[in-house]
């Protein structure tokens, strides 16, 4: 759980990162 709520920034970013890309994706 420690390690959960150390990564809670990155796990944000890799969500932020997942959306770009599905974004970028469908505007591709």
């Amino acid at each position: 759980e420690e390690y959960v709520k150390g990564d809670g920034l990155s796990l944000r970013n890799l969500a932020l990162l997942l959306s770009q890309l599905c974004i970028f994706g469908v505007c591709s």
